[in-house]
């Protein structure tokens, strides 16, 4: 039976600086994910979506020697160059999925480890081992692991959905261009007003706790505003792409409080409450849009992280790091 490895896409809400060090905040969505199945193999074997980066990934784990070679399929990938943690969750579901052949059971910081990740992989990292609404200290190492977690989770008539705009990328944006802007985000850091630190934790954290819908999104605006001027200031603005732009003011039209492009990618954001308010903002920016303009979906918070699991529906997960 083959391993399956599902991991849910990381959109980082922003960085905010505490006592002079750099914490980041990221929400865990069950859209688009990784799916992938893996098989033993006497050689290393990966197709499928996005298969070089997967490929990278697993030679680095077989170079230091530290798990099998396998056969892996990516059925699923979560779309490059949106800002959804893409790479750095690939390369870690990769080497989940080798470790987890050998039957061992390897803590993400570890994976993350043998795969070199860069500082801001480490939101993605906390994503991968629990899901949720997370908050990871990046002056810190990786092991350290999430600083906050909370799962978000209401039935769909109440649900803090997340609708997506996946434009095509353009011919200047190169395969490096995401890491790119992964870097720039923290480079900016230094710029960040000292706010951010306040708003994180007396009213984001908060509005989660006391399940107000309207308190988070106010604060995940005014979080990605002050990213967005830190991005300004350090000479490495938001440049939407023109689809992108036009995304974004149908979704200001709609009275949408947090919504914007992705600070690490070409994607764009808005969250609204509930699937009816969800459905008729996708409906909206299609009209607008157009079937080839790129991807418009909607996400609900994903509360369980990275799950690996036979494909024997009778089997229950073997391994789950939460």
């Amino acid at each position: 039976m083959p391993l399956e490895i599902n991991t849910p896409a990381c959109l980082p809400l922003g960085l905010a600086r505490f006592n002079g060090q750099t914490h980041a905040l990221g929400l865990a969505l069950q859209h688009p994910p990784i799916n992938l199945k893996a098989l033993p193999a006497a050689a290393l074997d990966v197709s499928g979506a996005c298969f070089p980066l997967a490929r990278a990934a697993a030679e680095k784990v077989l170079a230091q020697k530290l798990a099998p070679p396998g056969e892996l399929e990516i059925e699923l990938a979560i779309p490059l160059l949106m800002g959804l943690g893409g790479e750095p969750l690939l390369a870690l579901s990769a080497a989940h999925a080798l470790s987890e052949l050998n039957q061992m059971k390897t803590a993400a910081a570890t994976l993350a480890q043998w795969l070199g990740l860069e500082a801001l992989a480490a939101l993605e990292t906390a994503v991968f081992t629990g899901g949720g609404l997370v908050q990871v200290n990046l002056s810190a190492p990786i092991s350290s692991g999430a600083q906050r977690r909370a799962p978000i989770q209401h039935e769909d008539k109440y649900a803090w959905a997340v609708v997506l705009y996946l434009p095509r990328p353009a011919t200047q944006h190169t395969d490096e261009w995401e890491a790119e802007r992964r870097a720039a985000l923290v480079n900016a850091a230094p710029h960040l007003n000292p706010a951010t630190a306040a708003l994180v934790e007396h009213q984001l954290w908060p509005a989660v706790q006391q399940n107000n819908f309207s308190a988070f999104t106010s604060a995940v605006a005014e979080l990605h505003g002050y990213n967005s001027a830190a991005l300004q200031a350090a000479g490495a603005p938001l440049t939407p792409t023109p689809e992108a732009q036009t995304a974004l003011e149908v979704i200001k039209a709609e009275g949408v409080t947090a919504y914007g492009q992705c600070l690490t990618g070409l994607g764009v954001y808005a969250f609204v409450q509930g699937a009816e308010a969800s459905q008729i903002l996708r409906k909206k920016l299609m009209a607008r849009l157009g079937y080839e303009a790129g991807t418009i979906m909607a996400a609900i918070t994903d509360n369980a992280g990275c799950v690996a699991r036979y494909t024997n529906p009778n089997v229950p997960p073997i391994y789950q790091f939460s």
